[in-house]
């Protein structure tokens, strides 16, 4: 019986101690985000049915993009994004379709000197694209592109204890990919005269970010998505281009702009380039047809 008694009482003891602390980690992160570019598009309404694109947005050497100060922002940013996409004319100022991006973790640039290893894998964005073009008259157009992808962008996370040590691991290695959207909205003025359009550009893209150097436990290293890759804060990009129709729906379109935020990074110029496939289907649709009516 006496076994039973000091049993129960140590189990009491042992009951009201309270937890051992948790570690404590000195977190180093980095992630691999795009540069900030604006959408492929020329502010003029579409000549064909159908159109395929293919696109790529390029940071110019030398000027590399630099960290903000104070913005505690450990990113690898890719030099290349590279864009497809597939638009149908659904009237003859608006279209539709979907949209891909793929920016490469080869020949990307830290925006900071980073000691930890860049992530592995590739940063994806893909969805849905709209444009209206305007019509403003003697071949003038008022142009509203949207984009809204949902982008996944790969993060490398690495922790080495500082405290409380003998209550956990002395260091860890965490990598994976988080998801968030990432709207992308220009609006385009432009002029078409007869198969070049010149056009300018506003766009406010949001920057990825995520905490580069920071202090946490293991029960906040569950709840920390936020710090490994966040949406981030939007920028602004001056610019502008010209797209040339070259016959059998054939575009080619250039552009050059300037993002002028610089809350995360400070970027020199970005030039991109596009080529672009259009064809008719023969027949008008007949949802085209009704649209065209009700308007």
């Amino acid at each position: 019986m006496r076994w039973l008694v000091v049993s129960a009482v140590l189990a009491l003891q042992t009951a009201c101690l309270p937890p051992p602390p948790e570690p404590v980690y000195a977190v180093r992160r980095s992630a691999l985000v795009s540069h900030p570019a604006p959408p492929p598009h020329s502010g003029a309404p579409m000549t064909k049915d159908v159109e395929f694109q293919l696109s790529d947005s390029t940071v110019l050497v030398p000027i590399k993009p630099v960290e903000t100060i104070g913005a505690n922002a450990g990113l690898y940013v890719a030099r290349h994004n590279i864009g497809t996409a597939m638009r149908f004319k659904v009237s003859e100022v608006f279209d539709m379709g979907i949209r891909s991006e793929v920016s490469l973790l080869r020949g990307s640039m830290a925006i900071a000197k980073l000691h930890d290893a860049p992530p592995d894998g590739t940063s994806v964005g893909v969805g849905p694209t709209l444009h209206y073009a305007a019509p403003l008259g003697g071949g003038f157009y008022l142009g509203f592109a949207l984009d809204l992808l949902v982008r996944w962008n790969p993060y490398r996370e690495e922790g080495r204890c500082i405290r409380n040590c003998s209550y956990g691991t002395d260091s860890y290695v965490e990598e994976g990919n988080h998801a968030h959207l990432q709207p992308v909205f220009a609006v385009l003025p432009s002029y078409r005269v007869g198969r070049l359009t010149v056009f300018a550009g506003i766009t406010r893209r949001n920057h990825a970010t995520n905490t580069k150097n920071d202090t946490q436990t293991e029960t906040a290293n569950d709840h920390d998505d936020a710090d490994e890759v966040r949406t981030g804060p939007a920028y602004v990009l001056l610019g502008g281009g010209v797209e040339v129709e070259l016959g059998g729906g054939v575009k080619l379109l250039g552009h050059i702009y300037q993002p002028v935020s610089t809350f995360v990074a400070r970027y020199g110029p970005v030039l991109g380039l596009a080529i672009s496939v259009g064809f008719d289907n023969g027949n008008e649709p007949e949802w085209r047809r009704r649209w065209r009516q009700r308007r």
